[in-house]
């Protein structure tokens, strides 16, 4: 072996070894010796995870219902992700529109949120959401259904990912039903049979039972759960992209709205939060819910945690027929979207990903939630899971027949109007006719027409 074929440890080594055979060589006889070849072995660190944190601002973490699930999904992201912290900031839905608007004003936006109704097309306007056009492929815009990604699609770009396909349908209880001498395996198939169920279910109950509750409040998500009922009476509100509020069909609306609240059918002022106490508790028969609406009475009543019990007590259909004819709802999802401040936008997408088409979102969100996933290739996967009435229903009847409301920019400074109307059509005695008059006249200014 030759120095120049030796390492510099491997050198040193064999001279070592070479001085000591020559200091033993006058006391031994010569032994034959073996020099060991030192390898130096190099070893490379495994860099540290680049540290990246995304701030998720979302109402599923403010729900009882909701809230251990979205943690669970988040938990196995992170573990999937080593440097990836997901900071959850929950938020009620009556607030966390504004609370977004806040943080992105104040230059620290969340990097995902959780969105509806007209909150994507406003924020969008405000240049503070990412479009995602580019993070989507064509196999993704196909799995899903063209009126539910037009639901977040402004100005031809796509703002948010649909996560709950959540339209509203008409939920009734078969046991209330018959304890009030209605027939449980026919719920109301039009406006005339649900106002004489109304009646009915007043009579018997002496007045401590209430029919339906239709959201009357200041808030803009109210015109979200009542747009099918005026859609269903003939009406409408926007036609040929134009306000149309004043229309013999919305007199028609507001006079059915105002009637069956002063008739005490429909109690006023409340929101869905508070309709579903009464349904849990027995103090409603009829609601106008999404399909969560399972999952959240069975967080108010346990009872109603055992599948059998539940389709036992309360079954959904479309609802009842008016002047339209035919079944309608309107598109009202929960979507995500990423802020245009986001800073790793990859990942942020990543991890909406896990929260709509992984299978831990299956099976523990959208299942005990009783949501419907966006994706069909999901609904197919796992078919066994939505082959329950409710979901069958939804997937056969309900969304089908949804349609999108007149979402955008303006909407929601149109919405103010809208819901002054509505407020004094069932708090007041003033003409229906002039009221909605007044409304479009400022309707019409808010759209420079």
């Amino acid at each position: 072996m030759s120095e120049k074929n030796l390492t510099r440890r491997e050198f040193l080594k064999a001279s070592a070894g070479a001085v000591g055979l020559a200091m033993l060589a006058g006391c031994a006889a010569p032994t034959p010796q073996t020099v060991e070849k030192v390898v130096e072995k190099v070893v490379t660190a495994t860099p540290a995870a680049k540290q990246t944190t995304l701030t998720f601002f979302n109402w599923a973490s403010a729900e009882e219902v909701t809230r251990k699930n979205v943690e669970k999904i988040i938990a196995k992201f992170q573990s999937e992700n080593p440097g990836v912290t997901i900071k959850n900031v929950p938020y009620g839905f009556g607030e966390i529109q504004n609370q977004i608007i806040i943080a992105t004003t104040g230059g620290n936006p969340p990097d995902v949120m959780q969105l509806s109704s007209n909150m994507p097309f406003e924020l969008a306007g405000m240049s503070a959401l990412e479009p995602l056009d580019s993070y989507v492929t064509k196999e993704y815009l196909a799995d899903n259904t063209p009126a539910n990604l037009q639901a977040a699609t402004y100005q031809d770009k796509l703002y948010a990912i649909p996560w709950s396909i959540t339209p509203h349908a008409f939920w009734y209880s078969k046991k209330m039903m018959k304890k009030f001498g209605l027939d449980p395996n026919k719920p109301p198939q039009t406006i005339d049979e649900l106002n004489a169920a109304f009646k009915a279910i007043k009579d018997q109950s002496k007045g401590e039972v209430y029919g339906m509750g239709l959201d009357t409040t200041k808030r803009q998500y109210a015109l979200v759960h009542q747009w099918p009922w005026m859609l269903t009476f003939g009406a409408q509100p926007y036609k040929d992209g134009k306000p149309n509020f004043d229309a013999p069909e919305m007199v028609a609306y507001f006079t059915w709205l105002r009637e069956i609240t002063n008739q005490k059918y429909n109690p006023p002022g409340l929101i869905l939060r508070d309709f579903r106490q009464f349904s849990a508790g027995e103090k409603e028969v009829f609601a106008w819910d999404g399909p969560y609406f399972k999952g959240t009475l069975a967080s108010i009543n346990k009872d109603l945690l055992d599948d059998k019990v539940f389709h036992e007590t309360w079954a959904v259909t479309s609802i009842p027929k008016g002047k339209l004819g035919k079944a309608v709802t309107v598109t009202d999802n929960h979507e995500l979207a990423i802020s245009k401040a986001c800073q790793n936008k990859a990942m942020a997408f990543k991890f909406i990903q896990a929260l709509v088409s992984s299978d831990l979102a299956v099976t523990d969100y959208y299942i005990p939630l009783g949501s419907i996933p966006p994706l069909k290739t999901l609904t197919d996967k796992f078919k066994d899971k939505f082959a329950d009435p409710v979901s069958q229903a939804y997937l056969k009847d309900v969304i089908p027949s949804s349609q999108s409301l007149p979402f955008g920019p303006k909407f929601a400074a149109a919405s103010e109007f809208m819901l002054v109307a509505m407020q004094q059509a069932v708090t007041t005695n003033d003409s229906i006719e002039k009221i909605l008059k007044d409304a479009q006249a400022n309707l019409k200014i808010v759209y420079g027409l």
